[in-house]
């Protein structure tokens, strides 16, 4: 197949490997931009015409070989240092450098003779160097494996356990004379938990450890992943593992590195027990948070509150979506949506002033008990009674607080038929009249509205004579069983005696 001579260029001038083309006596005539960068030339002006057969850096039987139109490959050691002393081009590169090189002997004549030769150069000094400094570690990196706190595996490319150190027989309890030269998918299948020893689970280990050998990559390679184990003791543990891929001069092989993350994994369900359990604790807060934002509306009644209540229980439980609830008060039902009572039930009842009134009911649809103590949990029967203690104590205030509308109903009915004036006044924090009877007007003519209006009229109605007496009483000086006489100016500047008897009441701090 013809190839195009303009994509044949390209891929010489592009390719990362450095290429260099010579003519029938071993003149250079070109370079490719990746040779120029391996040898460190600025530009291919600066070495056109070099002498292959003249390098220093090429072995002798190499040349020989050429010569005869025999292609060769060496890997050596390539001397910058000895361009330079010679002065065979400008380099920017000194010391040594390891040269991976291809010459190939093109387009022989009819004689047989090479009209051009093709050379295919890669800089391997990084590899070398690094293959070097491997074999130069080795035993240190034996006496490293030896003392490390984690388990380490080597396996070669059969599968076999080459290595197994003193860390992987604490793990996992197994020594290295019993592991070594078994397959690896025995052992770890020999370690596995009883519930995963089946074929299936043998053939998994064994398929997944040959395709990594076999392709020198996997998915896993890389990833710490963690198994649960188990001693031949009995003991099960959990162990984190990182596998990778390694070369070596005995070739490929695979290493793992194991670490027992049992401590951690037990702190690890600690903690997602507690942080689940807070979660919970979190949920019924909520709700008794929610019921006393029902409670504390403004203008809602006893019926609205019941019913919000019943419907914001179910999602404050364990499992809310099989959660039902109901309040029952004084023969009347509120439940949560789509209600059924059923057989597993949690129930606290509402107390009003010491009797029973009523109950707030809780109902799981299925049974869901995880211990002998049943489904609902201790704390959600905690949060059970504070709701039903908090609406207990919600029916004795609004009880109450009827109680005293009607109490105040019948005070204001007396106060308004009344001959005498009854009013009263709060001094602190600032002094008001909060009730002035009708019979203002005519003992003192004033209104009550002018009362409310000025603070201060009752003080000022004293003859200044009297004032003291009443400052006292208003302070508390003056025994409240006996009458208080005080001359009075009424609108109209007259005087009038009056007899008065004053209650004082306190706050909570005593003022």
């Amino acid at each position: 197949m013809q190839m195009d001579p303009e994509l044949l260029r390209s891929v010489y001038e592009e390719s990362p490997i450095g290429m260099e083309i010579y003519d029938a006596s071993g003149k250079l005539v070109d370079v490719n931009r990746s040779c120029l960068e391996i040898f460190g030339v600025e530009d291919v002006s600066e070495i056109k015409g070099f002498e292959l057969f003249e390098d220093p850096n090429l072995p002798q039987e190499m040349k020989d070989k050429l010569k005869k139109g025999e292609a060769v490959r060496y890997e050596a050691p390539f001397d910058f240092n000895l361009v330079r002393e010679r002065g065979l081009y400008r380099t920017s590169k000194t010391g040594l450098a390891y040269l991976d090189v291809l010459v190939t002997p093109l387009i022989r004549d009819q004689e047989g003779a090479p009209s051009a030769y093709l050379v295919q150069v890669q800089d391997i000094t990084m590899r070398r160097l690094a293959e070097e400094g491997l074999r130069e570690s080795e035993d240190k990196f034996r006496d490293l494996v030896e003392q490390s706190n984690d388990g380490i595996v080597l396996i070669d490319r059969q599968g076999t356990v080459l290595l197994w150190n003193k860390a992987m027989e604490d793990i996992s309890g197994l020594r290295q004379e019993e592991v070594l030269g078994k397959y690896l998918w025995d052992v770890q299948y020999e370690m596995a938990p009883e519930e995963r020893k089946t074929p299936q689970d043998y053939e998994r280990l064994k398929s997944m450890i040959l395709e990594g050998l076999r392709d020198h990559e996997a998915p896993w390679f890389g990833k710490v992943s963690e198994r649960e184990a188990q001693t031949l003791g009995g003991e099960r543990k959990s162990i984190a593992s990182t596998v990778f891929p390694i070369k070596t001069r005995e070739g490929f092989m695979i290493a793992s590195i194991n670490r027992d993350v049992s401590e951690r994994k037990r702190y690890e369900e600690s903690l997602w027990k507690y942080s689940y359990e807070l979660q919970e604790r979190i949920k019924e807060l909520n709700c008794l948070y929610n019921v006393v934002r029902i409670i504390e509306q403004p203008g809602i009644s006893l019926e609205m509150i019941l019913q919000r209540v019943a419907e914001i229980l179910p999602p404050a439980l364990r499992y809310p979506e099989i959660a039902r609830a109901r309040i029952v008060f004084e023969g009347q039902e509120f439940r949560s949506a789509a209600f059924r009572e059923t057989r597993w039930r949690l129930a606290s009842p509402i107390y009003v002033w010491g009797s029973e009134a009523g109950r707030v009911e809780v109902f799981y649809l299925e049974d869901r008990a995880e211990t002998d103590k049943g489904a609902f949990l201790e704390e959600e029967g905690i949060m059970l009674d504070a709701v039903a203690e908090r609406l207990g104590r919600l029916i004795e205030r609004l009880r109450l607080e009827r109680a005293l509308r009607e109490s105040e109903k019948e005070f204001r009915l007396l106060a308004e038929n009344a001959q005498d004036l009854i009013y009263r006044i709060r001094l602190r924090p600032e002094r008001r009249f909060e009730y002035v009877s009708p019979s203002a007007t005519a003992i003192t003519g004033y209104t009550p509205q002018e009362h409310y209006d000025d603070p201060d009229l009752g003080f000022k109605l004293v003859h200044p004579e009297d004032r003291h007496l009443l400052e006292k009483a208003a302070a508390g000086e003056v025994e409240e069983d006996k009458p208080l006489t005080l001359r009075w100016i009424k609108k109209d500047g007259s005087i009038i005696w009056t007899e008065q008897r004053n209650v004082v009441i306190y706050d909570q701090s005593g003022e």
